[in-house]
């Protein structure tokens, strides 16, 4: 069995050439950092991360992002 889905770069790399997308212009919109937002930066596109998605509890407080938990994403 092959997986093709993020965080892997060839998804993109398909993605990018149907589309005739410029890497250095593209933005990956998601709610996983290990996914979605290492995706987009391993294939050379930027991120911006939904704080309020799947990572919420890890980054919310009092309605601002945490700093740190955000680093500790990185991981």
């Amino acid at each position: 069995m092959v997986y093709h889905g993020k965080p892997h770069v060839k998804i993109y790399d398909v993605i990018f050439k149907a589309l005739g997308v410029v890497r250095s212009r593209a933005l990956g919109i998601g709610d996983s950092y290990r996914t979605d937002m290492r995706g987009a930066l391993d294939a050379g596109a930027k991120g911006l991360l939904v704080a309020g998605g799947i990572h919420r509890r890890e980054l919310l407080y009092a309605a601002k992002i945490d700093p740190q938990m955000l680093r500790g994403l990185n991981r």
